[in-house]
Protein backbone atom coordinates (compact mmCIF):
# COMPACT_ATOMS: atom_id res chain seq x y z
CA UNK A 1 0.00 0.00 0.00
CA UNK A 2 1.71 3.16 -0.85
CA UNK A 3 -0.37 5.63 1.07
CA UNK A 4 -2.99 5.24 4.09
CA UNK A 5 -5.81 7.58 4.92
CA UNK A 6 -6.69 7.87 8.61
CA UNK A 7 -10.25 9.55 9.70
CA UNK A 8 -10.89 10.93 13.43
CA UNK A 9 -14.43 11.59 13.64
CA UNK A 10 -16.29 13.95 16.42
CA UNK A 11 -13.95 16.00 17.66
CA UNK A 12 -16.15 18.79 19.61
CA UNK A 13 -14.72 21.61 18.37
CA UNK A 14 -15.32 24.00 15.30
CA UNK A 15 -14.24 23.05 12.15
CA UNK A 16 -13.10 27.04 11.73
CA UNK A 17 -10.51 26.37 14.53
CA UNK A 18 -9.57 22.95 14.15
CA UNK A 19 -8.30 23.81 10.17
CA UNK A 20 -5.82 26.60 11.68
CA UNK A 21 -4.28 24.02 13.80
CA UNK A 22 -4.18 21.31 10.76
CA UNK A 23 -2.46 23.87 8.71
CA UNK A 24 0.31 23.85 10.45
CA UNK A 25 0.82 20.14 10.16
CA UNK A 26 0.52 19.72 6.24
CA UNK A 27 3.45 18.50 4.59
CA UNK A 28 5.55 18.19 7.33
CA UNK A 29 6.84 14.55 8.55
CA UNK A 30 4.38 12.18 10.67
CA UNK A 31 6.75 12.50 13.78
CA UNK A 32 7.66 16.36 13.41
CA UNK A 33 3.84 17.18 13.35
CA UNK A 34 2.93 15.02 16.49
CA UNK A 35 6.25 17.08 17.61
CA UNK A 36 4.82 20.34 16.63
CA UNK A 37 1.80 19.95 17.73
CA UNK A 38 2.67 19.56 21.67
CA UNK A 39 3.83 23.35 21.53
CA UNK A 40 0.69 25.05 19.59
CA UNK A 41 -1.39 26.65 22.21
CA UNK A 42 -4.64 26.38 20.30
CA UNK A 43 -7.43 23.51 22.30
CA UNK A 44 -7.66 21.78 19.10
CA UNK A 45 -3.59 20.34 18.93
CA UNK A 46 -4.81 18.41 21.47
CA UNK A 47 -7.16 16.06 19.28
CA UNK A 48 -5.22 16.72 16.34
CA UNK A 49 -2.18 15.62 17.90
CA UNK A 50 -3.85 11.92 18.95
CA UNK A 51 -5.29 12.12 15.56
CA UNK A 52 -1.83 12.42 13.82
CA UNK A 53 -0.56 9.43 16.83
CA UNK A 54 -3.36 7.12 15.71
CA UNK A 55 -2.49 7.15 11.84
CA UNK A 56 1.10 7.28 12.47
CA UNK A 57 -0.01 3.59 14.72
CA UNK A 58 -2.15 2.49 11.49
CA UNK A 59 0.60 2.82 9.15
CA UNK A 60 3.39 0.87 11.77
CA UNK A 61 0.40 -1.92 11.76
CA UNK A 62 0.45 -2.11 7.79
CA UNK A 63 4.22 -2.49 7.88
CA UNK A 64 5.02 1.00 6.92
CA UNK A 65 8.36 2.70 7.99
CA UNK A 66 7.05 5.77 10.06
CA UNK A 67 10.45 7.25 10.26
CA UNK A 68 9.69 8.21 6.22
CA UNK A 69 6.19 9.14 6.78
CA UNK A 70 5.20 12.56 5.27
CA UNK A 71 1.69 14.49 5.91
CA UNK A 72 0.40 14.49 2.35
CA UNK A 73 -2.93 15.60 3.01
CA UNK A 74 -4.53 16.89 5.82
CA UNK A 75 -7.95 18.31 6.62
CA UNK A 76 -10.91 19.39 8.94
CA UNK A 77 -14.65 18.77 7.86
CA UNK A 78 -17.80 20.02 9.51
CA UNK A 79 -19.57 17.15 11.30
CA UNK A 80 -23.14 17.20 13.01
CA UNK A 81 -23.96 19.95 14.99
CA UNK A 82 -25.78 19.88 18.76
CA UNK A 83 -28.68 22.80 18.42
CA UNK A 84 -29.44 24.61 21.21
CA UNK A 85 -31.30 27.76 22.61
CA UNK A 86 -30.76 30.43 24.69
CA UNK A 87 -33.67 32.53 26.43
CA UNK A 88 -33.65 35.94 25.21
CA UNK A 89 -35.74 39.11 25.83
CA UNK A 90 -39.40 39.30 24.82
CA UNK A 91 -39.84 35.86 24.60
CA UNK A 92 -37.45 35.12 21.98
CA UNK A 93 -34.84 32.25 21.85
CA UNK A 94 -31.71 32.85 20.42
CA UNK A 95 -30.26 29.52 18.44
CA UNK A 96 -26.76 27.95 19.34
CA UNK A 97 -25.11 25.82 17.25
CA UNK A 98 -22.52 23.25 19.12
CA UNK A 99 -19.95 22.27 16.04
CA UNK A 100 -18.61 18.79 15.69
CA UNK A 101 -15.09 18.39 13.32
CA UNK A 102 -13.78 15.35 11.77
CA UNK A 103 -9.67 15.14 10.85
CA UNK A 104 -8.59 13.62 8.16
CA UNK A 105 -4.79 13.04 7.51
CA UNK A 106 -3.47 11.10 5.01
CA UNK A 107 0.36 9.39 5.38
CA UNK A 108 2.71 8.80 2.33
CA UNK A 109 6.28 7.91 2.76
CA UNK A 110 8.75 10.53 2.03
CA UNK A 111 10.29 9.01 -1.16
CA UNK A 112 6.95 8.10 -3.27
CA UNK A 113 5.55 11.74 -2.27
CA UNK A 114 8.32 13.21 -4.27
CA UNK A 115 7.96 11.81 -7.24
CA UNK A 116 4.60 12.70 -7.45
Amino acid sequence: MTELTHHTRNIRLAPRKVRLVVDKIRHKRAEDAAAILTLVPNRAAVPVRKAVLAAIDAAKAQGMDTKTLIIQRAWADEGAALKRIIPHSRGQAWPIMKKYSHVGIVLKPADESTKS
